[in-house]
């Protein structure tokens, strides 16, 4: 569109057209730019949604492992009490054994005694009656002689 000396100027009919091509053209990148920042906008929303549900999903599984490490440790605790508890009573138990000196001064008071060579209260009964009854036998024995 240019007006030049030599040339005529245009018509008004193709100036309205030129305009309204050019209106036209600007519309429909408008609408093009619209179309892609809803295309743009409706992309990100997918995104967030996605996000926003992985991210419930991702905060239920951490309760969920806190919590399984929260019982693993109780556990932990009671076991660790049953140990120490366990712990004292063999402590206690240790402390009434005998030393290995108490156990070599019996050792050799043992020996010492030989209780292997005493003699029970049967052993003795049955001794006692058999020295009677040699007794008896040999005084009757001189008795009649």
């Amino acid at each position: 569109m240019t007006n030049n000396i030599f040339s005529s100027s245009p018509k008004p009919e193709e100036q309205f057209a030129e305009k309204v091509d050019t209106h036209t053209k600007t519309l429909l990148s408008i609408i093009q730019r619209q179309k892609d920042l809803e295309s743009t906008v409706d992309l990100m929303s997918d995104k967030i949604e996605l996000l926003d549900h992985n991210s419930v999903k991702n905060s239920k599984a951490s309760f969920n492992d806190l919590k399984s490490v929260r019982n693993d440790i109780k556990e932990l605790k009671e076991e660790i009490a049953n140990i120490k508890e366990l712990t004292s009573k063999m402590i206690k138990q240790l402390k009434l054994m005998s030393t290995a000196d108490e156990v070599a001064k019996l050792e050799k008071y043992i020996d010492l005694w030989n209780p292997m060579e005493f003699v029970t209260r049967q052993e003795l009964e049955k001794y006692s009656t058999d020295i009677k009854k040699d007794l008896t036998e040999t005084i009757e024995k001189y008795l009649k002689d």
